[in-house]
């Protein structure tokens, strides 16, 4: 379940922003929240709509945490020089060269967790894991300039987990290849728990237009010819691809399952 998204740095988001999927004070779509109980005891909200104009950043947000999965999920494929996929804000120079921020605060079987990574295309910059044991919060690891690292719990078992961890690496993935208890339930909750439907076509959807266009083509040249679009004719060719119609959505939905 999610509960916020932090970001800064990256694709279209210069300045730090944050999603909360915590409700306000308004009483209003009471139904709409889902209580989680103890130990945190707190009010979510079930669903969330951005909306707004075309090319203003909604899908960025969804995109954001897709670079975040990749990043852990992919994490233990990549050699060391392989490049991460991180996009800064570009129409800055100063932003080109500091690193992309996205944090994450969530829950996964009851326990809450904040895990967040600085990072730069070459190498994770910082990185870190808290979780919430009797709902006070705790550190499971913080990574400082790359190769430094902070642990609290099991520190020799980590400090040689911490060797293992090439600088494009994320810590959470090593730590949780190697068996590590404590990473196991963030890692999954990444890996199986977070869906992402960016640009999703169902099969069903594949051809729709073309079909239209076959069924209705002297129709829809006569609107053509009425509208004065100096169109005089439609062809449809099939292609092995597809091209997707960039900042085609002007609402983007967050959900959480319950």
């Amino acid at each position: 379940m999610i509960l916020q998204i932090k970001l800064k740095n990256i694709l279209s988001y210069k300045k730090e922003i944050i999603f909360s999927m915590l409700p306000t004070n308004d009483k209003e779509l009471q139904g709409n929240i889902f209580l989680t109980g103890a130990p945190y005891n707190l009010s979510v909200l079930k669903s969330t709509v951005i909306y707004g104009a075309n090319a203003s950043g909604k899908t960025n947000l969804l995109k954001a945490v897709d670079l975040l999965q990749s990043i852990i999920v992919n994490g233990n494929k990549r050699q060391l020089n392989d490049k991460l996929p991180v996009f800064p804000f570009r129409l800055n120079t100063k932003n080109l060269i500091e690193p992309s921020e996205i944090e994450v605060i969530f829950l996964k079987d009851n326990v809450k967790y904040i895990y967040g990574i600085a990072a730069t295309e070459r190498k994770i910059i910082e990185e870190y894991l808290y979780y919430y044991p009797h709902n006070k919060k705790a550190i499971i690891f913080e990574r400082y300039n790359t190769r430094e690292f902070k642990f609290t719990i099991k520190k020799e078992e980590q400090n040689q987990l911490a060797k293992k961890t090439l600088d494009n690496a994320p810590y959470l993935t090593v730590a949780t290849q190697w068996n590590f208890p404590q990473t196991r339930p963030p890692f999954d909750w990444f890996a199986e728990d977070l869906k992402i439907g960016i640009g999703y076509i169902k099969p069903s959807w594949l051809g729709f237009t073309a079909l239209q266009i076959k069924n209705n083509k002297e129709r829809i040249l006569s609107y053509l010819k009425k509208a004065d679009l100096n169109i005089t004719g439609i062809e449809v060719e099939q292609v092995n691809h597809i091209v997707q119609e960039k900042n085609r959505d002007e609402i983007v939905l967050l959900k959480n399952s319950f």
